[in-house]
């Protein structure tokens, strides 16, 4: 890549994490030019000094819409659409496409074989290696999104009740979450001109901390003043019987299963980045460990 990343375009702008990235972006030290790409029908309206682009996801359409972009951050969740991105993208000329990864570890066998809307994360970094040669990439493998998480009640603490169900078994292992502002950084430093180079083509994993079950549960208590009192059930033979759903095809959204998606997450081999030796904040300059606490307690202010 001979001249450094300047223009940059997030694609699916009003997500969950699309308006953190144009944000990371526009603040980053680093000078980027930040557009948004939406849809024709789109009533998105981005932030003072982001331009906006729209289309109607034809190939052309795409292609006028990416002309002069040297990198692309996808934070839409059609997985599909992204492969249309991606060959407009080479024909534009972009430089760099970062795909809407993130989240757990779709690269592990382990993930895909449970998951199986974690097969079309793998198709698309499969197609974008195939492509090395007219377009860099960089995924970011994040754990859960702890904020969203939290909220939802994906740790299994009900924020609005004051209950927590838990299986023993599984309270203190230990996963990696990270912030959405982290993610969000990461993103804008590895297309920094002193790190671009080192990120071509990777994946990168980042997190804000490894944490347990136990330890979100301990400090809910200390922050909220509510008790959280535990009911225990067997998560292993809730994990079977949502995967003889997805067998029988009696779950019609298995990305949003969040039984099997927490299955990844709670083992090692997956959802533990520390143990397996993989975290990249030290390379994209992050911190090395965030205030989780801190983030808990404002998630239930």
């Amino acid at each position: 890549m001979s001249s450094p990343i300047k223009n940059v375009i997030v694609v699916g702008p009003g997500g969950n994490l699309g308006p953190g990235v144009i944000n990371a972006l526009v603040q980053s030290p680093h000078g980027y030019n930040v557009s948004a790409l939406s849809r024709q029908e789109s009533s998105y309206q981005p932030p003072e000094g982001v331009s906006l682009r729209k289309t109607d996801y034809t190939h052309d359409s795409l292609v006028e819409a990416l002309k002069g972009q040297d990198a692309i951050v996808s934070a839409i969740s059609k997985f599909p659409e992204q492969t249309k991105l991606i060959d407009a993208a080479v024909a534009a000329g972009v430089k760099r496409f970062i795909p809407s990864e993130f989240g757990s570890d779709s690269s592990h066998p382990l993930a895909r074989e449970r998951v199986p809307a974690y097969q079309a994360k793998q198709a698309i970094r499969d197609y974008l290696q195939s492509k090395q040669d007219q377009i860099e990439f960089t995924a970011f493998i994040t754990g859960p999104f702890f904020e969203l998480c939290l909220q939802s009640g994906f740790f299994g603490a009900n924020l609005q009740t004051g209950n927590a169900t838990v299986d023993p078994k599984y309270k203190h292992t230990r996963f990696s979450v990270s912030n959405l502002p982290l993610i969000c950084q990461a993103i804008a430093q590895a297309l920094s001109p002193a790190l671009a180079a080192k990120t071509a083509n990777q994946i990168l994993y980042v997190r804000s901390g490894t944490i347990s079950l136990e330890y979100i549960l301990s400090v809910l208590r200390k922050v909220s003043g509510k008790e959280f009192p535990e009911t225990a059930f067997d998560f292993d033979t809730k994990v079977k019987e949502e995967q003889e759903k997805v067998q029988n095809n009696d779950d019609n959204d298995v990305s949003e299963n969040w039984v099997l998606i927490a299955s990844i997450m709670l083992n090692p081999v997956c959802g533990n980045f520390d143990e397996r030796g993989i975290v990249s904040n030290q390379l994209l300059g992050l911190p090395e460990q965030e205030d989780l606490e801190a983030t808990i307690k404002a998630v239930v202010a």
